[in-house]
């Protein structure tokens, strides 16, 4: 639903007035902006905040080929996003994630080591929902 916020109320010969929206029309955008299902954002992050968690793992390549990896998240928990991290050090091999995704219980990449002479390995990070 949308609301004008202003209309032209005679706009001929290049004289504007602005008409605000009604009194009405604002509180309703303004309580309806403040709140999602009845709850307040203070009221959904207090209620969000107990039931997320980060869960890490270890990943590894070897050199030039890939792995699918991934890390879980605790039973009857949902992943929600994940990450990874190259600790491999420098010169760091061409890691190359070539895709990542939800499942049902863990977060998982997909890497491809592009070096030749040298493996690759770091950590993976799950968020979690439960």
């Amino acid at each position: 639903m949308h609301a004008s916020v202003d209309a032209c109320v005679g706009c001929r010969g290049g004289h504007r007035h602005r008409v605000g929206v009604v009194p009405l029309a604002r509180r309703a955008l303004v309580a309806d902006a403040r709140k999602v299902n009845g709850l307040t954002a203070g009221q959904i992050a207090a209620g969000i905040q107990g039931r997320v968690s980060v869960k890490t793992g270890v990943w590894s390549v070897g050199t030039n080929s890939d792995a699918s990896v991934g890390v879980h998240c605790d039973p009857g928990t949902k992943p929600l996003s994940g990450g990874y991290l190259n600790t491999t050090g420098a010169p760091t091999p061409a890691v190359v994630p070539a895709a990542s995704w939800p499942a049902s219980d863990s977060w998982v990449f997909d890497f491809f080591n592009v070096n030749t002479s040298r493996g690759a390995s770091g950590l993976l990070y799950v968020v979690c929902l439960g």
